[in-house]
């Protein structure tokens, strides 16, 4: 019983007066070690002197080579054209002449062109089903898209009908009330007479 009542977790080992907070103990640490080194280091004449004659006996550090060359596009160009013009000099060789002139030719959209290999029977049937499977599905919705344009005439021609009826039916009401209101005019009219 006596040892849990001696123990004393670490957050609260320290007294309220010893407490400092992070943020304010780390400025105040920083500006006493700077007061102190600009104690320490007084410039002086002999101080400057020993500095430069360090400075001056070391060598600067060497710099890195580049792992990567610039991007020089007027040197691709002229080595395109010494490969060109070895290729055109060259000894024949069985490995130059399989390769045709035109690859060291830039074509504008850099389009491949594939060869053609011939497809066994089985594969030859799987993509003709292929084709037709997505021909059908491009000629149904061709079909649909149609439809629903039809639809959407006819809808349209509707709606059109539908509104130059309702125009008409006003348009016949205003002139209907406009006789009634003309007939009720002529009827006070004449019965004050």
């Amino acid at each position: 019983m006596s040892a849990i009542q001696e123990y004393q977790h670490k957050k609260f080992q320290f007294k309220a007066e010893d407490y400092k907070h992070k943020k304010f103990g780390v400025r105040m640490k920083k500006r006493t070690y700077k007061a102190m080194e600009d104690k320490e280091n007084q410039m002086t004449i002999e101080n400057i002197l020993k500095t430069a004659l360090q400075c001056d006996s070391q060598e600067p550090p060497a710099k890195r080579k580049p792992t990567k060359p610039l991007f020089r596009p007027w040197e691709h160009k002229n080595e395109i054209r010494t490969l060109k013009s070895r290729t055109e000099t060259a000894v024949s060789s069985p490995v130059l002449s399989e390769i045709p002139i035109n690859v060291f030719n830039y074509h504008p959209n850099m389009v491949r062109q594939h060869v053609v290999k011939p497809l066994s029977e089985k594969e030859q049937l799987r993509l003709n089903r292929k084709i037709l499977v997505s021909l059908t599905n491009r000629r149904n919705q061709q079909t649909k898209q149609q439809m629903l344009q039809q639809q959407y005439l006819t809808y349209q021609q509707q709606h059109v009908s539908v509104m130059q009826q309702s125009v008409r039916a006003a348009s016949l009401l205003r002139h209907l009330q406009e006789m009634a209101l003309q007939r009720q005019q002529q009827l006070l009219v004449f019965g004050q007479q």
